[in-house]
């Protein structure tokens, strides 16, 4: 298998399919009204699918860790990928 096909398929593999079970996870926790559970799911869901986009976009990504503007930032920066986010979203990262 050649490497990009590899990679991709850890990209999706160790970040988007987690993130998949972390949103769905949050959203269980909100109708449950558990507050502080939904809040650390969706977190960790939205830190997956950055890590996710900079992997499959080969963004380096170095230092970014679990800060969430890090990741924004070096996406936004890398002009690969345009993310629209709603003033909601940019708020809570």
């Amino acid at each position: 298998m050649e490497l990009d096909v590899l990679v991709n398929d850890f990209a999706i593999r160790s970040f988007r399919d987690i993130g998949d079970g972390d949103y769905i996870a949050a959203r269980m926790a909100c109708r449950a009204g558990l507050v502080t559970q939904f809040l650390w799911a969706s977190q960790q869901a939205v830190e997956k699918y950055l890590k996710c986009i900079l992997l499959l976009n080969r963004i380096e990504a170095r230092h970014v860790g679990h800060d969430l503007g890090k990741a924004i930032g070096k996406i936004k920066v890398s002009g690969k990928v345009s993310l629209n986010l709603t003033r909601g979203t940019n708020s809570f990262v």
